[in-house]
């Protein structure tokens, strides 16, 4: 018998071809097992820092066992260090009561760092005008540069090229999630004289 309800019981014997008719009734138990938890997501793509919380643990029969993906879980609340993913969370009292719960734990989309196009080899002394792209919209743009940091900047970055250099770019969402680029400039002098160091009585 798997569920609560009403059953007949014969019996029934072959010797005297007599049999017995009953009535049994067979209840549910009151006291199974039972766990409310809250599951929080990762914050940043590619991390596993996704956890399970227990709001509540009610179990008559103890000791109890948790199991995660089959697995026995030692520590909880939370259960900690979840990548992304679907799971089931089991629970078996001493009574070998059971109650099963599917979840899911989510992570949100890559942050995406980018530089519109751009030359990065130009004459001594021009200008270059960088400009950085994400598909996240709550993005602070951090500037690294020779001649100084420029945090929460913005997009946009106009640099004066005098020689060659590097510029780092880095983007933190909200959620704390961090992005780097690094760009290489280069500067060239297009315009060198030549003076020559040998001349000859004849010009």
């Amino acid at each position: 018998v798997t569920e609560a309800g009403v059953y007949e019981l014969i019996v029934y014997d072959m010797d005297t071809n007599c049999e017995t008719v009953d009535t049994v009734f067979v209840s549910e138990a009151e006291d199974e097992p039972e766990f409310d938890i809250i599951v929080d997501p990762i914050t940043c793509f590619g991390d596993s820092d996704g956890e399970i919380l227990f709001n509540s643990i009610n179990v008559t029969y103890q000791p109890y066992t948790m199991f995660l993906n089959g697995e026995i879980v030692e520590y909880l609340n939370p259960i900690e260090n979840l990548g992304s993913g679907s799971y089931e969370l089991l629970m078996v009292d001493s009574e070998g009561c059971t109650v099963e719960k599917a979840l899911s734990i989510s992570e949100p989309s890559e942050m995406a760092l980018n530089l519109m196009p751009f030359d990065p080899i130009v004459q001594i002394g021009t200008q270059v005008s960088l400009e950085a792209q994400s598909n996240y919209p709550d993005v602070v743009f951090n500037w690294e540069t020779i001649s100084g940091n420029y945090n929460d900047y913005g997009p946009f970055l106009d640099l004066t090229v005098f020689f060659n250099q590097s510029v780092g770019l880095e983007a933190i969402n909200s959620a704390g999630c961090i992005r780097q680029l690094e760009i290489e400039l280069e500067a060239l002098d297009k315009y060198k004289v030549f003076v020559p160091n040998i001349f000859s009585p004849n010009n």
